[in-house]
C-alpha cells in the first residue's frame, strides 16, 4: 500500500511541475481534484487536454521546491533517528 501512496504523491508533484497544479505545499495532502487533472488511461483518454494545460515551470523554481522538500524530509528523518520530536 505504501507504494501507491508514493505514486500518488509523485503524480501530484508532476502536475505541479507541468504547471497544472498550483497548490503544492509541504503541509497539505494531495488534493482531491488530482484525478481530474490527468487523463484516465484505463479509458484510453488521449493527452491532448493535458498537453493544452501544460506550462512547465522554470528549472530554478523546480530546484528550489525540490531542495526545500529534501531538507524537510531530512529534518524529519534525522529527528526520528535521534529520538527527538518534530517541532
Amino acid at each position: 500500500m505504501l507504494k501507491i501512496k508514493w505514486y500518488v504523491e509523485s503524480l501530484w508533484a508532476l502536475v505541479w511541475v507541468l504547471g497544472i497544479n498550483k497548490n503544492f505545499k509541504v503541509d497539505e495532502p494531495v488534493g482531491d481534484d488530482l484525478i481530474q487533472m490527468v487523463p484516465d488511461v484505463r479509458k484510453t483518454q488521449n493527452f491532448t487536454t493535458l498537453k493544452a494545460k501544460t506550462l512547465i515551470l522554470n528549472e530554478k523554481e523546480i530546484y528550489q521546491q525540490a531542495d526545500f522538500y529534501y531538507r524537510v524530509h531530512w529534518y524529519c528523518v534525522d529527528t526520528r533517528l535521534k529520538g527527538g520530536k518534530l517541532q
